[in-house]
């Protein structure tokens, strides 16, 4: 079972975004506060855990493209907002907007 941030945040990715070509995968069970969204060799890795005791989440995560089974990270932010990171999944995954 997920943090109810990451569950929160997967509705309005739903919501927000054309999420028919992505996979939300969870590489991270151990971390109720971590999840992936993957479309072919690309990866975002989300994370809830430094935030989900604030009044107001806020979100880390990593850009990753799929190498020969290895994750090469391409990108790294902290702390943004869920507009800022739905805006950065949107353009990374090539998404469209529902």
């Amino acid at each position: 079972m997920k943090d109810i941030t990451i569950e929160k945040f997967l509705k309005n990715l739903k919501n927000a975004l054309d999420t028919s070509q992505v996979e939300v995968i969870d590489l991270w069970g151990a971390d109720t506060c971590a999840i992936g969204i993957k479309k072919e060799d690309k990866l975002v890795y989300i994370s809830t855990y430094n935030y989900c005791q604030n009044k107001i989440i806020s979100y880390d995560f990593d850009f990753e493209i799929i190498n020969e089974n290895k994750l090469e990270v391409i990108k790294e932010r902290r702390g943004v907002t869920e507009k800022e990171l739905l805006n950065e999944i949107k353009f990374f995954l090539d998404l469209r907007k529902c």
